[in-house]
């Protein structure tokens, strides 16, 4: 998937959460820390948005290996966790983080949930095609509407 469909699709799951609950913490750091988390995974990939900045990640690690699955999820969500040391800013890290698997798990490509274990979750849904692009829009939509309402 695109790096703005992630984006867009933890933007989304951030506001319904600020906008149906009341958060003892910064709302903005917590859809921050969510973003973050989208966004996270694809630092494997020297193209991705994140991974462009931190290319070193990617000499070590294969796009969609380890990186994308829950054992190295749980680590990275701890280690988030030890950084922050605030637990509602982890667990939308996390949040963000299992909503870039669960969409990336969308395509032909898949992720490898249980690394290593090589089995892949697969879809049919190419990455930067047309349905990439209708999940944007959809995201973008609700997001806008979630930010008026």
């Amino acid at each position: 998937m695109m790096f703005i469909t992630h984006i867009s699709l933890g933007l989304l799951l951030g506001l319904i959460i600020v906008k149906s609950t009341a958060l003892p913490v910064s709302q903005s750091l917590f859809i921050g820390a969510i973003i973050l988390g989208s966004l996270f995974p694809d630092i494997d990939s020297a193209t991705s948005f994140i991974g462009k900045r931190m290319k070193l990640v990617s000499l070590f690690f294969k796009h969609r290996g380890a990186i994308h699955s829950l054992p190295v999820m749980a680590a990275c969500t701890m280690l988030f966790f030890i950084i922050t040391g605030n637990a509602y800013y982890t667990m939308a890290f996390l949040l963000g983080y299992l909503s870039h698997l669960l969409i990336d798990s969308l395509t032909p490509m898949g992720v490898a949930w249980m690394w290593p274990s090589k089995k892949r979750i697969r879809g049919a849904l190419r990455t930067t095609g047309i349905f990439d692009f209708l999940l944007l829009l959809f995201f973008t939509a609700l997001d806008l509407a979630l930010i008026v309402a």
